[in-house]
């Protein structure tokens, strides 16, 4: 019986398709899009905590996907967009960071990640920069690479940083009964979306 040449086609692409769906192969797959799904910057203070969150609406191509060239992957985070518990608190955060003369807060991740999540490593050591009040600070941090959220895949990261890295003196309020203190955590959930190496015709 002849097998036409569609046919053979449309199976390799479904092979391909079931093998990144469950457990990769990174010789059949490549990164194509990904999204920074969630950025929470946790703070405390002598008499209580602060948390804020952001979330990334769609998706961003990987850049030079087809060649799997990546340099990093970094977004820009209005700071005005962070969701806190209340308006004080977040007007508080923006004033903290001087965020009227650098209202965005970078976050990039390094080229490092792309050769562990080809090779579906779960775990490793990425470079994180972030800039904020206009300076850039390089970081080490453990990350962690899983399959999650409908077959999609997810890396955790999270990281602490001193506001005195960044030139911020750690505020306080109300003759000094309320202080922050000078650790900051940051952690962040970014999900990759792979598609299927082509496929010949």
């Amino acid at each position: 019986m002849r097998i036409g040449k569609k046919y053979l086609t449309l199976v390799l692409l479904i092979s391909k398709l079931s093998v990144y769906a469950g457990n990769p192969n990174p010789t059949a797959v490549r990164l194509e899009r990904y999204q920074f799904d969630k950025i929470v910057i946790k703070g405390v203070t002598n008499v209580s905590n602060f948390v804020l969150k952001y979330s990334e609406q769609g998706y961003v191509n990987v850049p030079h996907a087809d060649s799997n060239v990546v340099d990093s992957i970094t977004i820009a985070i209005p700071a005005e967009d962070f969701e806190a518990d209340s308006k004080l608190m977040l007007k508080d955060f923006l004033s903290l960071i001087n965020a009227d003369k650098h209202p965005n807060i970078d976050i990039s991740i390094d080229e490092n990640f792309r050769n562990e999540l080809l090779s579906f490593n779960t775990g490793g050591m990425n470079r994180v920069q972030i800039n904020m009040n206009g300076i850039t600070n390089s970081y080490t941090c453990a990350c962690e690479f899983s399959k999650c959220l409908s077959g999609q895949w997810c890396l955790l990261g999270q990281l602490e940083v001193k506001l005195t890295d960044f030139e911020i003196d750690p505020p306080s309020k109300f003759w000094g009964l309320i202080k922050v203190k000078d650790e900051v955590t940051i952690g962040f959930r970014i999900l990759f979306i792979f598609a299927p190496t082509n496929v010949t015709q």
